[in-house]
């Protein structure tokens, strides 16, 4: 049909190597069909790819990716490909620019009618035990400790599946899932294994470590034989090991590493590799003042969440990031988003420093507007600066905020710096970051005040509060502030058309309108 595409699924990293990425794709296509990667090549020139491209976040240059995108956007022109990016949250006002073009995105998290479905599926002819994980996951409160994403669940179904035991945290998750996938559970039921677990999670912390500090993604075969090798001559101490058989039986039984071709290999996927980094990190036991080697660098963010959460306590360690430069507008999100994420995932932190992370980034956030900004005046398209509003940048902003600080384990620290903030135009972003996270937690009292507060005269997040709250999330005593506050914001309705028109509209300039 001439409107229908063929999709290729095609990792970030192809797109970087390849030459002709039409090539590559009919390559790829050739692996799982009977046809030469000529022919399908030739067949590709009449027709259009849709390219499922994934991992963008999973390339540790920042050149690289840009190098990506660019290369998409060209294969776009040349032939009329659509792309399809799969990334994590971007946190670089650089790479916002670079994808500024495309169409944004963003997984819901689960419900939990959609959570009881995903396990009575999973479950299918075993309801009780299905019923039994949803019962504990909710007596324990872990739904609301836990992303509810389908990766997640996921592996919580499997971890239940084999132990019928559920973790607190992520950490706690990803612990007992490469527990499972490396034997440790079959040494404990009594299933023979050629390797002991244990030998194989330190070399494969040792190995992650050795990776992600040289920023790769994956590894040649011959040098991680030569690693396997080192390590049982120096640490693990054994004799007549073979390390080549060593390496293929983690690949053969645990499914952690993967070959990808070109005598490559990887981890299966780029959150086991953080994570292992972070256990390896957290081994060494370093300094807290070595950490800020890392923060602020995207590459590392993932590994610092795991870290924080194996510590489970980073009390001394937050009053160190605290004291960290953040005058570099390139690398501010970055740290602020690292630090939510942080505070949440070490949950035992004490309360006076998880409401000095939350307070302190809640202050400094709205820095990063005039950063993107920035970025966005000079590499954006003419036609992407038209359709980019005020209001579109600030609830990215509001996004990514949430996303890293909307935690049970941060609520009460959410909450009472809520309330410690004035209600003076100094604290106006502090507080709404604040309110919008508290809203994601179900908690929508504040963002209610926050937005029927008379001194609040930022029409964007006048707007974002409109779109967040509903007469629904209100009890009695609340709706008749709650019906004030629609009728309120009636009244903005011209502002804000002209601001969802597009332009970039500067606060003073929406206070302006706003006071007239």
């Amino acid at each position: 049909h001439e409107n229908s595409h063929v999709a290729v699924y095609m990792h970030a990293r192809d797109i970087l190597e390849s030459r002709d990425i039409q090539r590559k794709a009919s390559e790829i296509l050739s692996e799982i069909s009977n046809d030469s990667a000529d022919d399908i090549y030739d067949e590709l020139n009449s027709t259009k790819l849709l390219l499922l491209v994934d991992g963008l976040d999973e390339i540790a240059s920042f050149d690289d990716r840009e190098s990506v995108i660019t290369k998409l956007s060209d294969e776009h022109k040349k032939s009329g490909a659509r792309i399809i990016i799969g990334t994590r949250i971007v946190t670089s006002s650089r790479i916002l620019t670079a994808l500024s073009s495309y169409k944004a995105y963003s997984i819901l998290p689960l419900r939990k009618s959609q959570i009881r479905s995903f396990f009575g599926k999973w479950f299918k002819g075993n309801v009780d035990k299905a019923a039994k994980l949803i019962e504990a996951l909710e007596d324990k409160g872990i739904i609301g400790k836990l992303p509810r994403t389908p990766m997640t669940m996921t592996l919580v179904a499997i971890v239940y599946e084999s132990k019928e035991d559920i973790p607190s945290t992520l950490t706690e998750l990803y612990q007992m899932f490469v527990e499972l996938l490396s034997g440790k559970w079959d040494e404990n039921r009594n299933i023979a294994s050629p390797y002991d677990s244990n030998i194989k999670l330190a070399f494969l912390s040792k190995l992650a470590w050795r990776m992600h500090s040289e920023r790769l993604e994956s590894i040649s075969q011959d040098r991680c034989i030569e690693l396997a090798d080192e390590f049982f001559k120096v640490h693990a101490t054994i004799r007549d090991v073979n390390p080549k058989t060593f390496i293929q039986s983690i690949i053969d039984r645990s499914h952690i590493m993967v070959p990808t071709g070109h005598d490559q290999i990887r981890f299966s996927h780029m959150t086991f590799q953080e994570y292992f980094c972070a256990q390896y990190i957290f081994e060494s036991s370093p300094a807290d003042s070595e950490i800020l080697n890392w923060y602020g660098e995207d590459w590392w963010k993932e590994s610092l969440f795991f870290y924080a959460g194996m510590k489970k306590d980073i009390t001394k360690l937050v009053d160190v990031l605290l004291l960290a430069n953040y005058e570099d507008t390139e690398t501010l999100a970055t740290k602020l988003v690292t630090l939510g994420s942080m505070v949440q995932s070490g949950y035992l932190t004490e309360a006076k420093q998880k409401k000095s992370a939350v307070r302190f980034a809640s202050q400094q956030f709205f820095r990063c507007y005039d950063d993107l900004v920035s970025w966005m005046t000079q590499f954006a398209s003419p036609k992407v600066k038209r359709q980019m509003s005020r209001v579109m940048l600030v609830d990215l902003l509001q996004e990514l905020f949430s996303s890293n600080f909307s935690s049970k384990y941060l609520e009460i620290a959410l909450q009472e710096t809520y309330d410690s903030f004035p209600q003076t135009r100094e604290f106006e972003s502090a507080r709404f970051f604040v309110a919008c996270t508290l809203s994601k937690l179900g908690k929508y009292d504040q963002l209610l005040d926050f937005a029927t507060s008379p001194d609040m005269v930022d029409t964007s997040m006048y707007l974002i509060s409109g779109a967040t709250l509903r007469e629904k999330h209100m009890d009695a005593s609340e709706r008749d502030k709650y019906r004030k506050f629609q009728k309120r914001l009636s009244h903005f309705r011209a502002a804000i058309k002209k601001e969802m028109g597009g332009g970039f509209l500067d606060g003073k300039a929406s206070r302006k309108k706003k006071q007239k």
